[in-house]
């Protein structure tokens, strides 16, 4: 799952909310300092374990995105444009 930054601006935290199948427990997965132009790319596992998942991302106390949660099928491979904050 990527996160692609191009909004002229550094996110200082992109998160992702992964909920699995064979894990009862939400899990969170930071990436920090993306700055403009760059990627936050996530490895999301077996794509058959993830049920669903969501992305939030952040520049300081911010909240500059957040997804619904999002289906992974057909594939896991989504990714995720900002272009303006």
């Amino acid at each position: 799952m990527d996160v692609v930054n191009h909004s002229g601006f550094g996110l200082d935290e992109v998160d992702l909310a992964v909920d699995r199948y064979s894990d009862p427990v939400i899990r969170l997965i930071t990436q920090r300092h993306i700055t403009s132009g760059a990627t936050a790319t996530f490895d999301l596992g077996a794509c058959s374990d993830v049920h669903k998942f969501a992305a939030s991302a952040f520049i300081g106390n911010r909240e500059v995105l957040h997804t619904s949660d999002i289906d992974p099928r057909p594939s896991c491979h989504t990714q995720i444009e900002i272009t303006h904050t």
